[in-house]
């Protein structure tokens, strides 16, 4: 069986499948054309976020079998494709939910004790102590929307910080989803990104929110308007942001996200930690060789 990889992933699950006997073509950095003219040799494809598997990389794919995503969000893969072609997709749910989880709450704690400006202006040889009054985490009210793997690590971790917790577990809990937004802190974002849940964070949504409420995100970009939340953000409607994951990625050099004083920016690296990225590679690639073996696999998307 060939496997090619098209994202980076651990060392550790390359040589896990070389060991099993599978041909592993290791092309971390591949371009979509080339994706396009290569994926028909191949039984098996392995991404992260990263790659793009459309509709016509699947249609393109005759032999591919298994499509194989070393983490947990598939937005980046055409399911719908996927399934007419009758290829099975596969992924690492909640291998990376503790680096996600950790990194919103290190989000927060940049944002409210504006840790960027102070590293700048002492590295520019000023000593800005007394500019830099913040606030804490305790007592504070923070909302967690989506209550999957990654939702659940933030709630206890925010508690542990003495904050009350506010969980929304879906989309579709929209008394819950409102009273977040009108008494969070910290609205913080864990749903998956789906046609339902693409916008659900709009101007409506955003104009309930206390001045001095933040929202941080480490999901997906499109749960947001985009429009509404610069705006907001803009026009001081809101306290600030911090956006690990973005509309189009990577963030434009000429963004204007990158010219607001009022947010921490992050190039999605949620689920970038050595430990995730092991986590991950080595579940993707021992249900990937249950797959072919037969076996009981322990996360199937489709």
């Amino acid at each position: 069986m060939k496997v090619l990889i098209s994202d980076k992933i651990h060392q550790d699950a390359i040589v896990y499948l070389k060991e099993k006997g599978f041909a592993v073509i290791y092309q971390p950095d591949i371009s979509a054309p080339d994706l396009l003219i290569q994926i028909s040799r191949f039984d098996c494809i392995i991404v992260r976020s990263r790659t793009r598997v459309t509709k016509e990389v699947i249609f393109q794919g005759k032999n591919l079998k298994l499509i194989a995503r070393a983490g947990s969000g598939t937005d980046n893969i055409d399911l719908a494709a996927a399934k007419d072609r009758k290829i099975a997709v596969i992924n690492a749910a909640g291998a990376n939910s503790q680096a996600v989880a950790e990194l919103t709450i290190g989000l927060i704690l940049t944002l409210i004790r504006n840790i960027p400006y102070a590293d700048q202006e002492i590295k520019q040889g000023k000593w800005p102590k007394g500019e830099l009054i913040g606030s804490e985490i305790s007592n504070k009210t923070v909302g967690v929307i989506g209550f999957g793997n990654v939702g659940k690590k933030v709630a206890a971790l925010a508690g542990a910080f003495g904050a009350k917790v506010l969980i929304c577990n879906s989309h579709s809990e929209e008394d819950q989803l409102i009273k977040i937004m009108k008494k969070a802190d910290f609205v913080c974002l864990h749903l998956s990104l789906t046609d339902k849940t693409r916008g659900i964070i709009d101007k409506a949504k955003i104009s309930l929110m206390k001045k001095s409420a933040y929202v941080i995100n480490s999901a997906r970009g499109e749960i947001i308007v985009e429009e509404d939340l610069y705006q907001a953000l803009v026009n001081r409607q809101i306290a600030g942001a911090s956006l690990d994951v973005f509309w189009q990625e990577p963030l434009r050099e000429s963004s204007r996200w990158r010219k607001l004083t009022n947010v921490v920016l992050t190039p999605h690296i949620g689920g970038s930690t050595v430990e995730s990225q092991k986590k991950a590679g080595m579940m993707v690639a021992v249900d990937l060789v249950k797959f072919f073996n037969r076996e009981v696999i322990n996360s199937r998307v489709i």
